[in-house]
């Protein structure tokens, strides 16, 4: 890029190796560009320091995840028979109205596409979930999550909740959805 500047400040063709022979004796050039600006210390000081601080964040925040995923993975739960777990009804649902909920610093009420019916009409459920801290109500709209569809609903004191919706994570801001992979849709069975 540097010699293309140069060639065009001088006016002359593409430079090659064997040019370092020919002399530009009583040749006009162009009006003077200049071909790089100067590297000031006090600005490459300040890029210097802005990389180290993004650096040192992403490290904790890297070495936060690991913590939680050694201490998460050295402790499991008691062992189930297959029987218990075949009960479990895991379904693709679809995110179709997510909104805060009054009065909860944790919580956010979802609506869920959950597929058809056996006679083709659309089934839907609520979820109030404790993901408020880390997700933003309208970027949930149309995300395909995974639902426990036959866990007993539950009275809580904003409504009823019939549902559970699977996440990872310690909580708070650092809790992330499971979303099925491409080509899932809502209603479909988890096996």
């Amino acid at each position: 890029m540097m010699a293309a500047k140069a060639e065009k400040f001088l006016g002359i063709e593409p430079l090659q190796w064997n040019s370092i022979e020919q002399l530009l004796l009583s040749h006009r050039i162009n009006q003077f560009e200049a071909l790089m600006t100067r590297v000031e210390s006090d600005k490459v000081r300040a890029m210097i320091t802005a990389t180290k601080q993004e650096y040192e964040t992403q490290n904790k925040e890297q070495q936060k995840k690991e913590k939680f995923v050694e201490k998460e993975s050295t402790r499991l739960e008691p062992e189930i028979e297959f029987d218990d777990f075949i009960k479990v009804d895991l379904r693709v649902a679809k995110i179709i109205l997510a909104e805060q909920v009054d009065g909860a610093d944790k919580l956010l009420k979802l609506q869920l596409d959950i597929g058809v019916d056996a006679e083709g009409n659309p089934r839907t459920c609520t979820v109030f979930s404790g993901i408020k801290l880390a997700y933003n109500p309208e970027d949930l709209v149309g995300k395909l999550t995974v639902l426990v569809a036959n866990l007993k609903p539950r009275k809580m004191k904003f409504g009823l909740s019939e549902g559970m919706i699977l996440a990872a994570g310690p909580g708070g801001e650092e809790i992330w959805l499971l979303e099925p992979d491409a080509g899932a849709g809502p209603g479909m069975r988890i096996t």
